[in-house]
Formats: C-alpha cells, sequence, structure tokens
C-alpha cells in the first residue's frame, strides 16, 4: 500500500505490496529514515508510503526500475526524454527524477540509505542501480523532510538483498525485440560454520535499439558480505558497479522519424558510465527497544558524453533591427527564417564526481509518559569533490550526405573546465505519539545545510570566472495526524515542507547573457535562491471486504523560488538556470487492489485472479508569470529583455561571403544611426562591402564620425585612425555589443508545466492457471500533456502530447522444479505513441543532411516504443 510524510490538507494512495525486508508478522511496516529502523505499522504514518515486493518486479521484467514503476506504481510517470530506456526521467506527483541534467530534480532516491542523486547535478543514473538485487522498495509521497535535500513531491527508497535472504543461485539468459540479449547470474547464501553470509550478482545486457544508431551495452555488478556480530549486531559491505554506455537519440521533428518513428535528428549521442559504489553499514539492536544504524560510504561517478549537434547559420542577409538594449547593453538583430547553412558541432563533457559520506541513526520505541512513542533521529556529513570540463569541436564535417556528424573533425575549443566541492550536512528527528489505539500524532524537523564551492580552471576567464562559494540552511519541519477507529480503515492529515540547494550546474549556468548548453558550458552568474516545497496532505485506506482494499489521497504542493532551465532558443539547447518564482501540484489519487472476483466462483477460477487499479490526477502549473523563451511558438513575439547568440565567426571573418557581412552591416548601420553616428562616405563602405577588398586583409573597413560621449556609451572605442574599425576590430565589438533578439512567450499563473500528464489510469490482472503458470496483463492510459515550448497553451497547431492507451502482457511458466521461462510483451496493440516533446527549430529536409531554404519551426517528439517481446529462461541452483 502506499503512505508518507507530509502535512495539512490533501490526499494520499496506498497500493497493497509487500516486502520480505519490511515485513512484521502480518503487518506491513515503515520505516521513517533513509537507514533500517524498528519498523513502524504503515497504518497509523500520516502519509502516502507504498511498498513494493521485488517478486512482483519479477513477474514483470522490463528494462529497469523505472519500467517497473510507471506500469504498476500509483501517481508515477515517465518519459524517455534521453532516448533511451536506462534513462528516464521519472514523474512521481508532477516531480522528476532523470539523468539529463537541466531538467529539474524534484525526488531523492537511496539505496542502502545512501542518497543516489548525483551531488553536481542532483540527475539519478538509473542504469547504475542494479534492479535484479533489490530485496524491498518503499515510495513516499510529498516533501517529507526526513528524506534530505531534493525530497520536493517524494522519495524513493531501496534494500538490496543478502545472503541470509537470498541463499541459493540463479542464472538467467533473456532473448528477443531489437537483437536484446542479456545474461543474469546471482548466487547467495551463508558460510557453513561461520556467521558470514554472501549475496553476488552480475548482469550484461546489450541490443541495438529499435531506433535509429541506437545500441546500448550494460555491464552491472553487486556484492555483499554480511556478518551477524556475537553482540547481535551485524555488519555488511556492499559493492555496486556498473560500466554502461548508452545511446540516447531523443526529440526528434516527425518528419525526421519515419513511418516506423526509428528515426533521429543527428547522430552520435553517447553517454558512458563508469560506476563504483562501497557501503559499510552497521546495525544493532541494542535492546528490544532500542536500534543503532549506520553507515560510511563512497561513490566514484565518472561520465563522459559525446554528442553530435546541428546549429542552423541563419542569412545574416535576412537580419533586421532590433535596436539597442539599454539593460543589456547590446544592440540586437532579428534573425529572420532564411538559413545560410547547417554547421555540425561535436560537444564532449567528462564529469568526476568523487563522494564521501557517513549517516548514525537511532530508533527509541520506548513509551513517553505512558503512552506508546517512536522516535528516530539521526545525522547526516557529506563532502563531494567535482570535476567537469566540457570541449566543443565548431565546424565538425557530415559524413557523406547524413546526419552522421565526424566527431573526429572540428575546430577545438574548451568551454568549461570546473573544480569543485560541495558540503552537506543533515540533523533530523522524526517521533509518532500514539496517544490511544485509534488517534497517532507525528512531527518532526530536519537541518539542512549546503555549501558549494567552485573554481574556474580556464586559462582565458573573459567572459567571467566561474570562482565562486555559495551556502544555504534551512529548518524543515513536519507534522500530521492519523485517525484509525477500526483496524480496517484509517485517515490522516499533514504538513510538511523540504528544501533543495542549487547545484553545481545551476550556479555555474544562470547568466541570462552568457548562455550554456546541456551538459553545459557555464560561466560567472547570479546567485540563486533554494528551492522551497510546502505540502499539505489528506488520506484515507481501507478494506472492503477480507480480500480487497483501497486508498485515496489529496495533496496540494506549491514550490518556492522554484528553479528551471530557461532556453535560449529552439535550435540549439542554449540557455540558462533562474528562480522564476512559484509552481504548484495539486492532485489526487485513488488505489483499489484485491483477490479474487467478489465472492464469483467464474467456473472454479475466481481464486486464482489478483488485480489492482489506480488513478491519479495532477494540476501541476506555474503560480507566477514568467516570460519565456521560444521561438517556435506562434504565440511568441520579439523580445530585446534577452538574446540569443550566433556565430560571430562566420558572420564577421577574413573568409565570410560578402553577402553575409553585408547583411549585418545594413543591421548595425541602421542601429548605430538610430543612437546618433554617421558615416564619412557610407557609400564608400558600400562599394568596398560589395568589391569585397577587405577579405583577407586588416584594411580600414567602417569609418565613423561623432562625439566621442557617443562612441564610448556604446562600446566602440575609436583607434588613432581618425575614428575607423578594421575587420578585427569590427569583429570584437559584435562579439561583444551584438546580439540576436529572443521570441517569448509570456506565461501566468495556472499555465500548465510540460510534459506531465494529467490523467493516469493503471489496470492490473494477474492470473495463477495452476502452480506453475501464471499469466499478466497490465493497461496503461494518461491523459495529453502540453509540450516544452508551449508552457502557456496558446500555440495554435500541433503543440500537445496526446494521450494513449498501452496493454503489456507477460507470463511466467515453471516446467519443473528448478527452470522458470518467463515472458514480456509490451504495447500489445502496436499503438504509436509520444510520451514527451518540445517546440524547437530545425534546418534539415530529411533528405540527408541537406538544408532548408527556411527554418521550420515545429514540434519535436519522444517517440514511444513499439510492440516487442522477450523470453527469459532461468535456472535455480543450491
Amino acid at each position: 500500500m502506499k503512505y508518507k510524510l507530509s502535512l495539512l490538507g490533501l490526499v494520499g494512495l496506498a497500493l497493497n505490496a509487500q516486502s520480505e525486508d519490511l515485513q512484521t508478522s502480518k503487518i506491513n511496516v515503515y520505516s521513517p529514515g533513509p537507514l533500517p529502523s524498528i519498523g513502524l505499522d504503515r497504518s497509523i504514518v500520516p502519509g502516502a508510503i507504498q511498498v513494493i515486493d521485488p517478486k512482483d518486479i519479477a513477474q514483470q521484467s522490463g528494462v529497469s526500475l523505472a519500467d517497473y514503476l510507471n506500469n504498476n506504481t500509483q501517481g508515477i510517470s515517465f518519459n524517455e526524454v534521453g532516448g533511451n530506456p536506462w534513462q528516464p526521467e521519472i514523474f512521481y506527483r508532477g516531480y522528476s527524477a532523470g539523468s539529463i541534467a537541466g531538467n529539474p530534480q524534484g525526488l531523492s532516491i537511496y539505496v542502502d540509505g545512501v542518497r543516489e542523486n548525483q551531488p553536481f547535478s542532483d540527475v539519478v543514473l538509473w542504469d547504475t542501480i542494479p534492479t535484479w538485487a533489490l530485496s524491498g522498495i518503499q515510495v513516499i509521497g510529498g516533501s517529507n523532510p526526513i528524506y534530505g535535500l531534493n525530497t520536493l513531491g517524494g522519495a524513493i527508497s531501496m534494500q538490496t538483498k543478502n545472503g541470509k535472504l537470498f541463499n541459493k543461485g540463479v542464472i538467467s539468459a533473456t532473448a528477443g525485440s531489437w537483437d536484446r540479449t542479456a545474461g543474469l547470474i546471482e548466487m547467495g547464501g551463508l558460510i557453513e560454520g561461520t556467521n558470514i553470509d554472501y549475496y553476488f550478482g552480475y548482469n550484461h545486457t546489450s541490443e541495438n535499439g529499435w531506433r535509429d544508431y541506437s545500441p546500448s551495452h550494460l555491464n552491472q555488478a553487486f556484492g555483499k558480505v554480511g556478518v551477524d556480530l556475537e553482540t547481535g549486531g551485524r555488519v555488511e559491505l556492499s559493492y555496486t558497479g556498473a560500466s554502461n554506455n548508452l545511446t540516447g537519440n531523443g526529440l526528434a521533428p516527425k518528419y525526421l522519424l519515419g513511418a516506423d518513428n526509428a528515426g533521429v535528428n543527428t547522430v552520435p549521442d553517447l553517454t558512458e558510465n563508469r560506476y563504483n559504489k562501497f557501503n559499510l553499514a552497521y546495525t544493532d539492536l541494542i535492546s528490544d527497544t532500542t536500534m543503532l544504524s549506520a553507515n560510511a560510504y563512497y561513490v566514484q561517478s565518472n561520465r563522459y558524453t559525446l554528442n553530435g549537434d546541428a546549429e542552423i547559420e541563419f542569412d545574416a542577409g535576412s537580419f533586421s533591427n532590433s535596436g539597442l538594449n539599454t539593460t543589456l547593453g547590446r544592440y540586437m538583430v532579428n534573425q529572420g527564417n532564411e538559413i545560410e547553412e547547417i554547421e555540425a558541432e561535436t560537444r564532449t563533457t567528462k564529469t568526476k564526481q568523487d563522494k564521501y559520506g557517513i549517516t548514525a541513526q537511532l530508533t527509541f520505541t520506548d513509551d513517553l509518559f505512558g503512552y506508546k512513542n517512536h522516535l528516530v533521529t539521526g545525522v547526516n556529513l557529506e563532502t563531494a569533490l567535482i570535476g567537469f570540463v566540457q570541449n566543443e569541436y565548431e565546424g565538425s564535417n557530415f559524413v557523406g550526405n547524413t546526419r552522421v556528424i565526424d566527431t573526429s573533425s572540428g575546430e577545438y575549443e574548451n568551454n568549461t573546465d570546473l573544480q569543485g566541492r560541495t558540503k552537506t550536512a543533515g540533523l533530523y528527528a522524526v517521533d509518532t505519539l500514539s496517544l490511544n489505539d485509534q488517534w497517532h500524532m507525528t512531527g518532526g524537523l530536519r537541518y539542512n545545510y549546503t555549501e558549494i564551492d567552485n573554481k574556474d580552471r580556464r586559462a582565458d576567464q573573459s567572459e567571467g570566472s566561474l570562482t565562486d562559494k555559495a551556502s544555504y540552511a534551512r529548518i524543515n519541519p513536519t507534522i500530521g495526524l492519523t485517525y484509525k477507529p477500526t483496524d480496517n480503515y484509517q485517515t490522516y492529515a499533514s504538513y510538511s515542507e523540504s528544501n533543495r540547494a542549487p547545484t553545481s550546474i545551476e550556479l555555474g549556468c544562470s547568466n541570462p547573457a552568457i548562455a550554456c548548453s546541456l551538459p553545459t558550458q557555464m560561466a560567472d552568474d547570479p546567485p540563486l535562491d533554494d528551492i522551497v516545497s510546502k505540502t499539505y496532505e489528506v488520506g484515507a485506506a481501507g478494506r472492503l471486504t477480507g480480500n480487497t482494499q483501497w486508498n485515496a489521497a489529496i495533496y496540494h504542493a506549491m514550490n518556492h523560488d522554484d528553479i528551471h532551465f530557461i532556453n535560449n532558443n529552439a535550435q540549439n539547447g542554449l540557455g540558462y538556470f533562474d528562480n522564476v518564482g512559484r509552481t504548484r501540484r495539486d492532485g489526487l489519487d485513488l488505489g483499489v487492489s484485491g483477490k479474487g472476483l467478489f465472492g464469483a466462483d467464474f467456473f472454479g477460477q475466481g481464486n486464482k485472479i489478483s488485480w489492482s487499479g489506480s488513478y491519479g490526477y495532477v494540476n501541476a502549473t506555474y503560480d507566477s508569470n514568467l516570460e519565456l523563451v521560444s521561438d517556435a511558438n506562434t504565440s511568441r513575439a520579439y523580445s530585446t529583455s534577452s538574446f540569443n547568440s550566433f556565430d560571430d565567426d562566420d558572420l564577421i571573418s577574413s573568409s565570410t561571403s560578402k553577402e553575409t557581412l553585408g547583411g549585418i552591416y545594413n543591421a548595425l548601420r541602421t542601429a548605430l544611426n538610430t543612437n546618433g553616428f554617421t558615416y564619412e562616405d557610407s557609400n564608400e563602405v558600400d562599394r568596398t562591402i560589395a568589391a569585397g577588398a577587405f577579405l583577407g586583409t586588416d584594411d580600414t573597413v567602417y569609418n565613423f564620425s561623432g562625439s566621442a560621449g557617443i562612441a564610448d556609451s556604446t562600446g566602440i572605442a575609436t583607434n588613432t585612425a581618425g575614428g575607423s574599425l578594421t575587420i578585427a576590430e569590427f569583429a570584437e565589438w559584435v562579439e561583444d555589443n551584438v546580439g540576436s533578439a529572443s521570441q517569448k512567450i509570456d506565461v501566468g499563473k495556472g499555465d500548465q508545466l510540460a510534459n506531465i500528464p494529467q490523467h493516469r489510469l493503471k489496470l492490473r490482472l494477474n492470473y495463477e492457471a495452476a502452480s506453475n503458470l501464471r499469466f499478466g496483463l497490465t493497461g496503461l492510459a494518461y491523459g495529453k500533456s502540453y509540450m516544452m515550448g508551449n508552457e502557456n497553451q496558446k500555440h495554435q497547431g500541433d503543440g500537445e502530447n496526446p494521450g494513449y492507451f498501452l496493454l503489456n502482457a507477460d507470463m511466467s511458466w515453471s516446467p519443473s522444479k528448478n527452470w522458470l521461462v518467463s515472458l514480456k510483451a509490451i504495447n500489445l496493440l502496436d499503438k504509436d505513441y509520444y510520451n514527451g516533446g518540445r517546440l524547437l527549430m530545425n534546418g534539415f529536409t530529411g533528405d540527408g543532411n541537406t538544408a532548408r531554404d527556411e527554418v521550420f519551426r515545429g514540434v519535436g517528439v519522444i517517440p514511444g516504443s513499439p510492440q516487442a517481446a522477450w523470453i527469459t529462461v532461468g535456472y535455480t541452483f543450491k
């Protein structure tokens, strides 16, 4: 079922599931902190908590934990924004946890008490979590402060297997669609004559993917050694390792996808994750009422990306003047629609993170003033060393007439070389006091401290240094009340607060005047405020009959000073991070589950059927007015309050065409004249440009006359040649003083956040045909959502992700005692659908890398997986 810790007014839910680690007799219990504790009866917790049995995950063996959560867990949806099934973005109650830097992160993810959100950007590397090694999962809704930073909308806490629970060996092989093959081996048990147990597992997966140029290869390992001490305590040392190569061909215009939706925009888009985690854990039941839990951990994460991108070079002859923006100190030109060429670019990044931390937690269950009481207190200290380097290679080559980019070509430029350190500290306590058998009160506090220390290692810091230091501190409360009049019914109300400090990547990319790309280059930036989420929740749960359970919850969550990545334009991913004011999530979750058919015999098969269903509604909206850049939205309007960048080297250089230079010259001449400049001989200048006599020289190109005051105020420093500018001087001036005006949309209070469907319906039917044969069917229905770039919902045309329905099936059959055959099939109806999208600009015609005459402004989508199936054969041995 599902419950959580929140605070005051709206709704929660609960799906019936049980965990081997979190079960005492027939009472499912909940651990109210990141580390193991003496279990608390979930029915008296004022919040929505779902406890998931890994056996259920095994029945629906999909790609990852994220895949299972999307198919079964209340309140959750996801999209493959990265274009890869191991790089999803999970949404829970409108908050996300994904692997793409720049997307707002609002969920905290734990494995064995170690927070998996990366220190550099808070992203979650789902491909490094070994789903097959999990023994218990809790999904906790709301801004529960006890789970620390980034728990704005919820937390997912996972526990792994050990040799005491997994006393056997399993070997399995998988094959099926998209040339996917996988092999898994697990072994666990007790070393005879000792108090030592062990568990080890290794998984290798390879596939070609269903989209063009989309192979992936994963190697995942997990091992654990446990020792039961004579004092009654237990020590476990575990290792998690991953070496994964993932291809993520994400958004593409529909006209590039083709009839099978397999097409891509540009190639390659590669991510390599090298991951190592060591976790030393200690637990000790000091007495019947006191438990100590602690861990010390080290996590090393090295991430490498290689992206072949395409940037539209607009024809400067079509530029028009937008005037001088005095706030930015820039002359603005409008780019127009005409394309000069499409330039290939290669971007590489290297992110190195080394994280060290310790956590200690005490649980006390002694009575307090004669009342039953459950108190959990804890402390966490963590530091991380970060290195981030981004390089860019402009002018890369296309391979023939394709959109495959030769990543070994291009002119090298180092955009970012950052060294950083983060320090975090947390001190928390949560107490549940039972006033009697019916009324239970919960209250808690957590103190969070975060310090970020960035150092810029670039030799050239002319555009601003990244070197900066910032710190954030906050105390977050939680309080709730549960009323349980009978064993078959309980209701609750709660209120909670949690915060997320800006990450290194956000602090390093928050200047609208110096746009960044993601994975991002960074520059000197204004400070950001931390995000604070406040959640009100009310809910109820109960049992209709002995085999039928239900739950309901309603919630209201408000983010203050929310941080979003603001795109500067719709074609190259440039932008910056900023506090955008308030965003809110109002929602409803309903769930019901049971066994049998309400007493119907159904030819003697009724008692062999189990089922569940859930409905979720979330209205995720902006609660503040703001402007967002959206060059492809039909309601856009030019604004000089922000600007895009363009390739100055192509516009102003000795090698550029006279038409291109003439175009920018004409636009600038109008701007200069507007500000009081006159030309000594404009006709001569025009003739000079037309003849191209300046090309390949450093001769004088432009001659200006005017007062020194005007010249100084515009940033043009006249030289000793009587107020002349050379090509080199003019190029430098354009670099510093000219921008392309953005096309913006007005987003208002009540407008929807992008790519979050309001409606979710999940249905599950399980049929145990025989003791060795089981069939399962899952139905998923999602309502429409609005695309990125259409946050104002005023785009005329295709600006929505349509709703869709999917039907998935699974089957398991044990032909003999030690053998198990499993089948998983997805999208049985072979529906075409999109699980995310963005309004964008694109310059390709679709015929290789041929450029369009005018830019395409329209929709880019993330196509969903087509019909596919896989079969797994497993053998169990002692």
